[in-house]
Formats: structure tokens, C-alpha cells, sequence
């Protein structure tokens, strides 16, 4: 459901002046710092607006669940999912999004 709490961040994200054209041209870190200022916004949220919204290839959201679930499915424990995400650059988005729909497809075990 859509709590009380995220109806108030996302009414609050609907009012503040977020320019998103002006967010595709600025840096990836420099986007997540202009994303996680906002109330209700973390990194989980602005690593998958990179990811997604912009199309960015160094995109790694780390934070997500189910891509750390996808990494130790695939490549045993990883102590840092967020660092072991350099192994596949420059194109992380795109591992993350392989690594997602081979955890999806992937017969139960």
C-alpha cells in the first residue's frame, strides 16, 4: 500500500522545484546529492532514477535487495555489493539489469 508517510514525500517531491532536465546534465553523484536532500528521498531512489529515468551505465543501486539477492546468487557472498559493482564497468546498469532478470528466471531451487 501507499502509506500516510509516502503520500506526504511524495506531495512534498510534486511541490519542490525539481528541474529533471536540468538533473540529466549534472554528474551522477551530483544528482544523488540534489535527490537524497529531498525528505523521503534515499539512495535506493536516486541510484534507480539513474538507473532507470536517465539511462545511466554507471548506474549501480547497491541498496536494492533483490540485486544484492541476484549477486550472491550468481557469485557467492560478496561482502560489498556496492564496490563489487566495478567489476562490470563501465556498464553496471546494465549488469544490474542482467543480473535482476537472471535472478527472475532462474528455476526455483
Amino acid at each position: 500500500g501507499f502509506s500516510g508517510r509516502k503520500a506526504e514525500y511524495t506531495i512534498a517531491l510534486a511541490r519542490d522545484d525539481l528541474d529533471l532536465d536540468a538533473l540529466a546534465t549534472l554528474p551522477d553523484e551530483d544528482v544523488k546529492d540534489r535527490l537524497v536532500a529531498l525528505r523521503g528521498i534515499g539512495e535506493w531512489t536516486a541510484d534507480w532514477f539513474l538507473a532507470r529515468h536517465l539511462g545511466r551505465p554507471h548506474a549501480w543501486p547497491a541498496g536494492d535487495l533483490v540485486l544484492r539477492k541476484a549477486v550472491r546468487s550468481f557469485y557467492g557472498d560478496v561482502p560489498d555489493v556496492r564496490s563489487f559493482g566495478a567489476r562490470f564497468h563501465p556498464h553496471e546498469n546494465l549488469a544490474a539489469h542482467y543480473l535482476l532478470t537472471g535472478l527472475r528466471t532462474m528455476p526455483p531451487q
